[in-house]
């Protein structure tokens, strides 16, 4: 297993690089420090792709004679850097749908920051302290498998229904979401009319993952409209 580990800490880099090698010398580690240099190894990783999303002005593709020295089966994060977070690079590798798995480690275990991470993609997290390093590639392993087992709904964005008819909840919502989970595509709604006219276009059913309701809406109850789009979608 290749690994691209993004720590600034050099001594954190270093026993994470000695207790990898003593108990799964299989896993591999390539050390950057910044946001920047993981940003730029990932746009090599993807440098198949003229077009890469990961492509930014502060991350230019750099030529390799060896292709294989920048492909990854995982990234591992720490969260706070010098120039960023890990979430940055987080939402970089699902909005770039690039086909790796994140685990990211963390110094706080608050439920709120942990349940963030996971909301935007994070395969799995492991908390700084204690015996992090004895279980380390045991949670590399298993994100990695989850993630091969998972291929089919990573495939594509998910598309989402959103329907509430508070605007200040709306756009709470987006800007959340745009933040945490930008490999979402949503569609935002308000009332029950637009959910029965946006299920009614074209006769067929439309290209949705998930619908999200609101429970009390104009004209219906999430309830209503459940039941009407079974009847007449079924």
């Amino acid at each position: 297993m290749r690994v691209l580990y993004l720590e600034d800490d050099a001594l954190d880099a270093h026993l994470v690089r000695i207790e990898l090698g003593k108990r799964a010398p299989e896993i591999h580690l390539d050390i950057v420090s910044t946001l920047a240099e993981a940003l730029a190894r990932l746009e090599r990783f993807h440098s198949d792709n003229a077009d890469s999303p990961m492509r930014t002005a502060a991350t230019q593709p750099i030529a390799s004679a060896n292709t294989e020295l920048n492909r990854y089966d995982l990234v591992l994060t720490d969260l706070n850097l010098p120039d960023g977070s890990g979430k940055t690079l987080l939402a970089q590798i699902r909005s770039s749908r690039l086909p790796l798995p994140v685990v990211v480690l963390t110094g706080s275990g608050s439920e709120e920051l942990l349940l963030a991470l996971l909301r935007a993609g994070a395969d799995d997290y492991v908390i700084k302290g204690g015996s992090y390093l004895e279980t380390l590639p045991l949670v590399l392993r298993a994100a990695l498998d989850k993630f091969h087992s998972e291929t089919f709904w990573r495939a594509a964005a998910l598309k989402v229904i959103f329907v509430d008819p508070h605007t200040h909840d709306v756009d709470l919502t987006k800007r959340e979401l745009v933040a945490l989970a930008p490999h979402l595509n949503i569609e935002f709604l308000q009332t029950a009319e637009q959910v029965f006219d946006r299920f009614s276009i074209g006769g067929s059913r439309p290209d949705i993952d998930v619908l999200l309701l609101d429970y009390r809406l104009p004209g219906a109850s999430a309830t209503d409209i459940l039941k009407e789009l079974c009847r007449t979608r079924t």
